[in-house]
């Protein structure tokens, strides 16, 4: 746990860089009222018209819940507030497996308030994942993004994400098979 954390750091080189002025927290069981909620972010944007909000929204909300009820060494939910303590977002962490058979951490959720866009908080949270990563002696850190998610995949590019593999989908009932 790095409670406490404070970040005043910014991305060099970004046009839009902001320093980040806040902490960094292990998430509480009480953030559940506004984590949940603001998970809903996570399909306001371009996305596949047969992913449906509803669905998204129960399996992040599940995987918060199991998250914050079933504390865990291999899964962790950091929030980032401000200085009033008011939460900005959160990066949900867990240790996974690549299909090599290694481990490594994986950031689940990533989600920053539509007022604190472009603040530095979204870089704040993956610095935060980084060092959970390495506290774990993980060689990698990775995370899915939906195609349509512009600038959270400029943000990872930014960071030093590069692209792995790409899932690629076909929905078969619009083709009458089902």
């Amino acid at each position: 746990m790095v409670s406490g954390n404070t970040d005043r750091t910014a991305l060099a080189g970004s046009p839009r860089a902001q320093i980040y002025e806040g902490r960094i927290r292990q998430a509480c069981p009480a953030d559940r009222t506004w984590l949940i909620p603001l998970s809903v972010r996570l399909h306001e944007f371009s996305r596949q018209a047969w992913r449906f909000p509803d669905s998204i929204d129960r399996a992040v909300a599940l995987s918060l819940e199991r998250a914050l009820s079933e504390p865990s060494a291999d899964a962790e939910i950091q929030v980032a507030e401000d200085a009033r303590q008011e939460p900005l977002g959160f990066v949900s962490l867990q240790t996974a497996t690549d299909f090599t058979g290694e481990m490594h951490a994986y950031i689940s959720d990533l989600v920053v308030r539509s007022t604190a866009e472009g603040r530095g908080v979204g870089a704040a949270l993956l610095r935060q994942a980084e060092s959970w990563a390495v506290r774990r002696r993980h060689r990698l850190l990775a995370l899915n993004v939906f195609t349509g998610n512009h600038r959270a995949r400029e943000l990872y590019e930014r960071m030093g994400f590069l692209s792995d593999t790409i899932r690629m989908v076909k929905e078969l009932r619009s083709l009458g098979t089902l």
